[in-house]
């Protein structure tokens, strides 16, 4: 199915029935006017929900005034990577702080990326071996 038939598919499927659809990550207004049309307002409470770290973007694309998100510091997103891999009692083996801490800066701040790296540190052994070969794949950006 090329993108024309998707897009008509989407639009298709999004008639008649109210939705929320979450949109993330847009970085250019080029791109916005590329897939804005496919989302139908038939004015029955639907709502179309869009994210980007471009302000302009937001702007462009916003009917309200947009919302902006703050960045977690260290510490709130070291506690947001605890909570994530070990729970509300952050059991983890001290060791880890350290470069479970690298492993935070490396995120720069968003939400979205310390929860998805804690999801798979969930899934990794809990020693200092195994958290360093998630620094260093963050460090080469997933390749």
């Amino acid at each position: 199915m090329d993108d024309n038939e998707l897009a008509d598919l989407v639009q298709k499927n999004l008639k008649g029935p109210r939705y929320l659809i979450v949109v993330d990550s847009i970085w250019s207004t080029d791109v916005w006017d590329s897939i804005r049309g496919i989302f139908p307002n038939y004015n029955n409470g639907s709502r179309l929900l869009l994210t980007t770290r471009e302000t302009e973007v937001a702007k462009y694309a916003n009917t309200c005034s947009p919302r902006e998100m703050k960045l977690l510091n260290l510490e709130n997103g070291w506690r947001l990577l605890c909570d994530k891999v070990s729970g509300p009692k952050h059991d983890h083996p001290p060791e880890l702080e350290e470069i479970g801490k690298e492993i935070v800066e490396k995120c720069q701040g968003l939400p979205l990326t310390i929860s998805v790296i804690a999801g798979h540190l969930s899934k990794v052994a809990r020693t200092l071996e195994g958290w360093k070969d998630v620094a260093r794949t963050i460090s080469r950006g997933g390749k």
